[in-house]
């Protein structure tokens, strides 16, 4: 689920195993673009710790009567702020201990 307010394409890798015990909110986060840093956040941009925001859903959809369902997809947002990338360039996504991701356009 996303509100495709900042989304264009999502990229997934293979899940996280012991999450629990990582410090989401203080997990650093870099966006390098060309080789160069544009962007630099925390995990705890997003409503202090990425958990929150899952919770937070969650309540709001079962509120509605909608719920959840296993196996869905949620982008918990931005951490790290907005970077609208250019056509032929690359893009490498550091979440720290997380592992990193890249991109080119």
């Amino acid at each position: 689920m996303a509100d495709n307010g900042t989304d264009g394409p999502l990229e997934l890798g293979p899940p996280v195993g012991r999450w629990h015990g990582i410090d989401r909110s203080n997990i650093p986060v870099t966006l390098t673009a060309n080789g160069e840093v544009v962007r630099e956040g925390r995990g705890g941009n997003a409503l202090g710790d990425p958990l929150n925001v899952m919770v937070w859903l969650v309540n709001k959809r079962s509120r509605e009567g909608e719920g959840m369902s296993a196996g869905q997809v949620v982008n918990t947002g931005t951490t790290a702020g907005i970077y609208f990338a250019e056509p032929g360039g690359g893009a490498v996504a550091d979440f720290g201990p997380l592992g990193q991701v890249s991109l080119t356009f």
